[in-house]
């Protein structure tokens, strides 16, 4: 069980996390805020995404084998998620948007989105339907991210990359759906600020291609400041910052560019409570940057010999890492040989 404390989309060993027996376990967190609880088996998630307040419980009891199917619930927020469940088993239904994958492939775009627009209205009719077990945050929350997901699965089937693009209805209605909630629910729509995120990236490639026929890098200052001009509500604007600086981070090989834009970050946004989660990638990445020296480690040869890093100081270095299950990597080896073939005469270049 995974508890995201800040709604930021993180790599998951960033997390707080519990180990739990397959079979029969009990786990109580605490919560001063607002949190999404994520249960998964290995890299699975069988549950839904629980959106968890103060002072809530739930009690789960089932089969740890089918734990979505079998779970029997109580507790104060036992109707949201028997409510987030029904969700689930209907997006999973063969009619649901999860089994229509290969269906709207084939659909024409006007077609995809009002297919998507009535799945859109259904969900949240149902949600409305539902009485009034729900707190007024989780409400706000829930319907601003059926409003990301359905902007996330549009955004997915709009061809990338085309000026022309920018003119279509879809991209102006993913515009208009993307009216400002309260700021509590920006700071808990996880969703939300990433759709968001997308349609400005979808928009600014859009735009950039247009202008020079090519696409922008990741992390570029220049999409940076497009989200800052784009977003005036200073509250989304500073979720929608951290979410795109977060998603830059996942690219790693960061040029100087992308350390302006955090520097920049830091500068708007000291007090953030997603800057703590972001500096910790940052600072772990800025030995990548062009000119930084390398870290140093140690690791056995092919013969046993403890090799380091260090040993080779002054010199020039490919390291390459592979895995025997890449297929790109295995696919590379000919011209690795043809490179350390053509360099076999250069004392001052090692490969290792």
């Amino acid at each position: 069980v995974y508890v995201m404390r800040r709604m930021l989309p993180v790599p998951r060993e960033q997390l707080e996390q519990h180990a739990l027996p397959a079979r029969s376990f009990s786990l109580n967190v605490v919560l001063n805020e607002p949190a999404y609880l994520v249960v998964t088996r290995g890299e699975r998630e069988v549950m839904p995404l629980l959106f968890m307040e103060p002072g809530e419980t739930l009690r789960l009891t089932g089969d740890g084998r089918q734990p979505l199917d079998s779970a029997r619930t109580g507790g104060s927020a036992s109707a949201k998620f028997e409510f987030l469940r029904a969700a689930e088993r209907t997006d999973r239904s063969p009619t649901g948007w999860r089994s229509m994958s290969e269906v709207l492939e084939k659909m024409p775009a006007p077609r995809r989105v009002a297919w998507f627009d009535s799945v859109k209205t259904a969900e949240l009719a149902r949600f409305r339907a539902g009485g009034s077990p729900f707190s007024p945050l989780f409400r706000r929350v829930y319907e601003a991210d059926v409003t990301a997901r359905w902007a996330h699965q549009v955004m997915k089937r709009l061809p990338w990359g085309h000026d022309a693009v920018v003119q279509q209805a879809p991209l102006a209605k993913l515009s208009e759906a993307f009216r400002v909630p309260p700021s509590d629910t920006l700071r808990y729509a996880l969703r939300y600020a990433e759709a968001l995120q997308e349609l400005l990236q979808y928009q600014f490639s859009a735009l950039f291609h247009a202008a020079s026929g090519t696409h922008p890098t990741q992390g570029s200052a220049a999409f940076y400041q497009f989200v800052k001009a784009a977003v005036p509500n200073p509250t989304l604007r500073e979720v929608v910052l951290s979410v795109q600086l977060q998603k830059a981070l996942t690219f790693k090989s960061l040029g100087e560019e992308f350390f302006e834009n955090w520097a920049d970050y830091e500068r708007l946004f000291p007090k953030s409570p997603y800057r703590e989660l972001l500096a910790e990638r940052v600072n772990r990445l800025r030995w990548m940057r062009p000119g930084a020296p390398a870290p140093d480690f140690t690791l056995r040869d092919t013969t046993g010999r403890a090799v380091s890093l260090a040993d080779f100081r002054g010199k020039i270095m490919l390291l390459d890492f592979w895995g025997s299950w890449c297929g790109p990597c295995r696919a590379e080896m000919p011209f690795a040989k043809t490179v350390k073939q053509h360099f076999k005469n250069r004392p001052d270049v090692v490969f290792l």
